[in-house]
């Protein structure tokens, strides 16, 4: 018994927030029954559930979130390497910091749909959505790692200056570890937005294969296929949850204080 309330005490938010989650669906279903809402105009999460398991059965789904899940590890892949990098130089390098200011203030306001269009004409349907996912990611796991560097207390940078091995290998064994932190924060962040823009550019690109692509042939469907329409974006969702808990692993175990 004490174990159990042990374990509720330390997970208390952790299921506050399942209970409140669950509350909500239960409110959604019960809503749309009593309602009698028409599927096409909002269906009940009961019709969503089954489309999504009918989904299951088709091995076209997974090619699509396959498919999807590649560009989505393309761009985060892309944004977490340049951003530590340029990170990294921008913490150490007040110039460069300032040459990349204005170029990271427009990549942080340009909307999503306006950029796709010029992205799409430039590099295809194809690679668009990593493109976009790039340039939604960047920013923010870039601002993360110079964030990370600044926050170094200025003692510990001084008594870097007192140990022997080349720059690279202070870099490496000081600002690196100690900036990790804030960069995992910064992808953590900046994966669940680069979901969302990637997924939105495969619709806007009508890019094959995708589950943008599903999204939009459902959408065009809306009298027969709302139910698909939002399960595939439970789909997103669930793909959200898993990179967030992923990440959350990732900071457990690598930052230890």
């Amino acid at each position: 018994m004490k174990k159990i309330k042990s374990i509720i005490k330390k997970n208390k938010y952790l299921l506050t927030a399942i209970l409140f989650f669950i509350a909500v669906l239960s409110f959604w279903e019960i809503y749309v029954k009593a309602n009698k809402i028409q599927d096409y105009v909002f269906p009940a999460l009961s019709d969503v559930l089954k489309s999504l398991i009918d989904l299951t059965g088709q091995k076209s789904f997974y090619k699509k979130i396959g498919f999807t899940c590649l560009r989505i590890l393309k761009s985060l892949l892309l944004s977490a390497v340049l951003g530590l990098v340029f990170g990294l130089i921008g913490g150490l390098n007040k110039f460069f910091r300032a040459c990349l200011k204005p170029i990271i203030a427009c990549l942080k306001s340009i909307p999503v749909m306006a950029i796709t269009l010029v992205v799409l004409i430039i590099f295809g349907k194809e690679e668009t959505p990593v493109v976009i996912g790039f340039i939604m990611a960047f920013p923010i796991t870039y601002s993360q790692t110079v964030f990370g560097i600044e926050s170094i207390d200025k003692e510990i940078i001084e008594i870097t200056k007192t140990f022997k091995g080349s720059f690279i290998k202070k870099i490496a064994r000081v600002y690196v570890p100690l900036s990790t932190p804030a960069f995992l924060q910064g992808l953590q962040v900046s994966g669940g937005l680069c979901i969302k823009a990637v997924i939105s550019a495969e619709i806007i690109s009508f890019t094959v294969n995708s589950i943008g692509m599903a999204m939009y042939v459902a959408k065009s469907n809306m009298f027969t296929d709302t139910p698909i329409l939002f399960a595939y974006c439970f789909v997103a969702l669930f793909l959200s949850l898993i990179f967030d808990g992923i990440i959350s692993v990732l900071k457990k175990a690598l930052v230890r204080w």
